[in-house]
């Protein structure tokens, strides 16, 4: 004898909310918006010249091909990948050094007064457009134009308060308890900041510095301007091939592909601590 569950629950069971139909749509219509042009110029970068004109349009190429990677040196794509990626690691860790100091401060002992936090995270509204030239005639009296030293520094100013901002959100979240047991045990504050609220503090600081690794590695205003040609990051040599000269697209592709490759390892390896140090530094304010 077998037994029937009622229709009721069933339909219950197997039902779908509007809200959630609609939220599904709209994510997979935006994955496919972001990705298809990744994909298309992924596919460029290995097809041969012949297939950029093919009819009707090729996505797989009919034969794979890494010549367009093995003129990039030529093009100076290396060079600029690696400008970038010196001036990326060195800028996000003085961002994240000074901008643990700084926001640890902020919120155990009100640095700069309650609304100092504030003012750090409005620099962040500024039109970059306005300093440009005071920065470009101040780095030119020091003799840092065109150096990867003075590149670093401007990025390291530019994120260092987003840095702070997010520790010193973050902090503001853990209990005071742990630096009290810390200094019943009579370790000093160095000792307390470095054994106990650092470790505690390593989501929001990995978050941190990943943020100012994409945006110094990918930031192109200063760059095209504060630089020439021994310190040009790759963001500039890719724009130097845009527009008329269109026999270099598959190059130009390569070095797209090239381009994200850095951020997307950055997103793979740091992607849980960056969400919960955005997530938890963010919550109070």
């Amino acid at each position: 004898m077998t037994t029937r569950l009622p229709s009721k629950k069933i339909g219950k069971r197997f039902r779908v909310k509007p809200g959630y139909l609609i939220g599904t749509l709209v994510l997979i219509t935006y994955a496919v918006f972001v990705l298809a042009p990744f994909i298309w110029t992924v596919s460029i970068a290995f097809k041969p010249p012949e297939d950029y004109v093919s009819v009707p349009p090729r996505l797989i190429p009919s034969e794979w091909t890494l010549v367009h990677f093995e003129v990039l040196g030529q093009l100076g794509a290396w060079t600029g990948l690696r400008n970038s990626l010196i001036v990326s690691i060195a800028s996000s860790s003085i961002s994240v050094a000074l901008g643990t100091l700084a926001g640890y401060s902020i919120a155990r002992y009100q640095t700069g007064g309650r609304n100092f936090s504030f003012w750090l995270i409005s620099q962040r509204l500024m039109p970059p457009l306005a300093i440009l030239v005071p920065l470009f005639l101040l780095l030119r009296i020091v003799g840092l134009v065109d150096s990867l030293i003075g590149l670093t520094l401007i990025y390291s100013v530019f994120t260092v308060t987003f840095s702070a901002w997010i520790v010193r959100s973050f902090f503001l979240m853990v209990p005071k308890d742990y630096e009290d047991a810390a200094a019943i045990d009579g370790a000093s504050r160095l000792q307390t900041l470095w054994h106990v609220m650092l470790p505690l503090g390593r989501p929001s600081i990995i978050a941190a510095g990943a943020f100012a690794f994409v945006v110094s590695f990918t930031e192109f205003l200063f760059a095209s301007v504060l630089t020439r040609t021994d310190a040009t990051t790759l963001p500039v040599v890719i724009s130097r091939f845009l527009g008329v000269q269109a026999r270099f697209i598959g190059e130009l592709a390569a070095m797209v592909m090239i381009s994200a490759i850095p951020a997307v390892v950055v997103g793979v390896f740091f992607y849980r601590h960056a969400v919960a140090g955005l997530s938890m530094g963010g919550v109070k304010g």
